[in-house]
């Protein structure tokens, strides 16, 4: 899947807002959105990530609308949804990049997915299990 990459906010961006706290500067967000990919701040975004955002679009089906109601609305969705990806992610690395690279992705995204941003309230070490197990 080749997603457009658009340099704006998606459509629900104020709903997103009263979710997370997206527009701090310490996150870089990025947002499917079907077939496009929002990337307000115009970074350069790398082939790993790219691949966790494309497994969102595949989740969200054809109704994008309805899966981030869902995603903001539901925080069992949510950690389901963003294992999946980034389960999907380190996949992706460990292929391309071999194990070195693999357990520093893995280090990346235990942090990512137990931070703030997300409000599961789970640790490092919870989603390193969870990606673990997710892919065996």
């Amino acid at each position: 899947m080749n997603l457009k990459i658009i340099k704006d906010w998606p459509p629900n961006a104020q709903e997103l807002r009263r979710h997370f706290p997206i527009d701090s500067p310490q996150y870089q967000p990025l947002f499917p959105w079907g077939k496009k990919l929002y990337n307000p701040r115009g970074n350069d975004i790398p082939a790993d990530i790219i691949f966790h955002e494309e497994i969102h679009a595949k989740q969200q089906g054809n109704n994008s609308e309805l899966w981030w109601l869902k995603y903001m609305n539901d925080k069992e969705f949510r950690q389901e949804q963003e294992i999946e990806a980034y389960a999907g992610q380190w996949k992706f690395v460990s292929k391309a990049l071999g194990a070195k690279a693999a357990k520093e992705c893995l280090d990346e995204l235990s942090d990512n997915l137990s931070s703030s941003l997300y409000q599961l309230g789970i640790t490092k070490y919870q989603v390193r299990t969870l990606i673990r197990k997710f892919v065996i």
